[in-house]
């Protein structure tokens, strides 16, 4: 076998093993609810839950900046296997172990063999992909594929420049904004980085593919400022309801909250929050970037070792890679600092694994001159340097797939207990099902049998709306009880996500809704009462509580 043959092999072997661990007990975590909002779409739009737009009755919009791609890629996969933890979950792990080979041909390139195979090591056994391919919180995994091909074709493009990788590259990138529209950051950034550091080279491979790859930059160019002006301007200017309010983004205090989130995303445990309660285990990867982190000294002895070796480099004329990454990073980070919308931790996803990339690349020139003059020496140092981060990285992944065997472990938002939930109301045999609380409605809706999907109704925001509450809103509501025997679900009172609307409805039950049985509570493995049900018989449409 020869050299490069072995290194395709070693990399192979490593996506391979980073799936099938990522696929333990897959179906652990209880789903999330953005995780499951694409499968109405997935399966053609049951209701119009989650489907913003559609075209020729097919879904193309799951909201006004999500699109309908990752419920197109699970379209198949349901119709021949159906819902599952598997059908839902699998497809993005394998989606996230595709961008995992993708990055290491991208560290193949830019480092030479060795160092991009430990980088694909060190990327690979991340516990904050590991834990994102899973459960696909923002969603992210799509992203990261994307963001991979995307730029290994504009490498390939920009050593072999060619009017089909153009054009592959253009339409990877079109499709990373339909996906989501904040891949646009990643849109802009690439085009600032390329055109700041790689000008020479872009001119050049632009004029040798004559009229044709101008004429795709015009039509890509028309279509991003339609796009810019119709979809992103609006959304930039609008206000989410959901959000607390938000400093200015010319403000110390918006850089400090942003840089609070690329740390906790990037360095710290926030996958690990939001499916278990309490800290990871001390020692942990977690832990240790954090502590890390938060070392003055060892922050500052880190950027002093960084900005030498960055230095060294450049007297080379080695830094080039450098600067492009730094000049990718550096605009993706200003992009999401004036989107006064990126607040939470998906949206600092889109930095990952770019700062990955930028250490292995201020190495590379320095391991790479090693390489020729003491070879045993770099190889070493390496093994050492990343061998470390590697070790921390498994010990933190072990530790979620330790904490994922406990059935009692799990944040109420993310308890497997949404399975007995669904049991119990699939046994009720009910003409409807209203989920009167945020969290609830596209999990028991994906976990449904399918000639069950249809009753299910998410009258969470109905319910919050002050409307609920007026004589004409509740005598409304009324009427679409009327004649049918109905389960309403919500969380407890201690875990309830939306007071507004539990306190809305239990109001209308009293009033309006004196058959209703008392609330039947369901619990967790570890005893805490997560849910109630309120089963509703079947009454007339003309009983009034005004």
């Amino acid at each position: 076998m020869s050299g490069r043959a072995a290194w395709e092999t070693a990399r192979w072997t490593v996506v391979i093993l980073f799936a099938v661990a990522a696929c333990w007990h897959v179906d652990r975590p209880g789903y999330l609810y953005d995780e499951v909002l694409f499968v109405n779409a997935a399966l053609g739009g049951v209701d119009e839950s989650f489907v913003h737009a559609r075209v020729l009755g097919v879904p193309v919009m799951l909201m006004s900046y999500l699109g309908a791609l990752k419920a197109w890629l699970h379209a198949p996969v349901f119709a021949v296997f159906g819902v599952s933890a598997e059908t839902i979950r699998v497809p993005s792990v394998l989606l996230a172990a595709a961008s995992l080979y993708l990055f290491a041909r991208i560290g193949d390139r830019l480092f030479g063999q060795m160092l991009g195979f430990w980088f694909l090591l060190v990327l690979a056994t991340d516990p904050r992909l590991f834990l994102a391919a899973r459960v696909d919180y923002g969603p992210v995994v799509l992203m990261m594929l994307l963001k991979a091909a995307a730029l290994l074709l504009f490498l390939g493009w920009l050593a072999e420049p060619s009017t089909g990788k153009l054009a592959a590259l253009l339409a990877v990138l079109a499709l990373g904004v339909f996906d989501k529209l904040n891949f646009i950051w990643f849109v802009v950034a690439l085009g600032a980085a390329a055109i700041v550091v790689h000008s020479r080279q872009v001119t050049r491979n632009l004029r040798q593919s004559g009229a044709s790859g101008m004429l795709l930059l015009v039509v890509a160019g028309g279509i991003a400022a339609w796009v810019g002006a119709t979809c992103v301007l609006p959304l930039l200017g609008s206000d989410l309801a959901y959000l607390p309010k938000q400093p200015p983004v010319l403000s110390l205090q918006r850089l400090f909250a942003l840089l609070e989130i690329v740390r906790s995303t990037l360095l710290a445990a926030r996958g690990w929050y939001l499916l278990f309660p309490g800290p990871p285990p001390v020692g942990t990867a977690f832990t240790l970037d954090l502590a890390l982190a938060q070392s003055t000294w060892v922050v500052g002895l880190g950027a002093l070792a960084l900005a030498a070796m960055t230095a060294w480099a450049a007297r080379r004329g080695q830094a080039r890679t450098i600067a492009f990454l730094f000049v990718l990073l550096l605009v993706l980070f200003v992009q999401v600092l004036l989107t006064r919308q990126a607040t939470m931790p998906h949206h600092a996803f889109v930095l990952h694994p770019f700062h990955l990339l930028l250490v292995f690349a201020i190495a590379a020139p320095l391991v790479q001159a090693l390489l020729v003059r003491r070879r045993a020496l770099a190889h070493a140092l390496v093994g050492v340097a990343a061998g470390l981060l590697v070790v921390a990285h498994v010990r933190a992944d072990a530790a979620y797939l330790e904490r994922i065997e406990d059935p009692a472990g799990y944040l109420a938002e993310s308890s497997p207990a949404i399975r007995d939930l669904s049991d119990r109301i699939r046994s009720l045999r009910t003409d409807a099902v209203f989920s009167v609380d945020w969290g609830l409605h596209t999990q028991l809706f994906s976990l449904a049998a399918a000639e069950d999907r249809a009753r299910f109704t998410d009258l969470w925001a109905t319910f919050e709306n002050p409307a609920a509450s007026t004589v004409a809103g509740k005598q409304s509501l009324r009427e679409r009880f009327a004649g049918r025997r109905i389960v309403v679900v919500q969380h407890t009172s201690r875990q309830t996500v939306m007071r507004g609307a539990r306190n809305a409805f239990l109001d209308f039950r009293a009033e309006m809704l004196p058959g209703a049985a008392p609330p039947e509570r369901v619990a967790d493995a570890a005893g805490r009462r997560l849910y109630e049900i309120h089963l509703v018989p079947a009454e007339p449409a003309s009983r009034s509580g005004s």
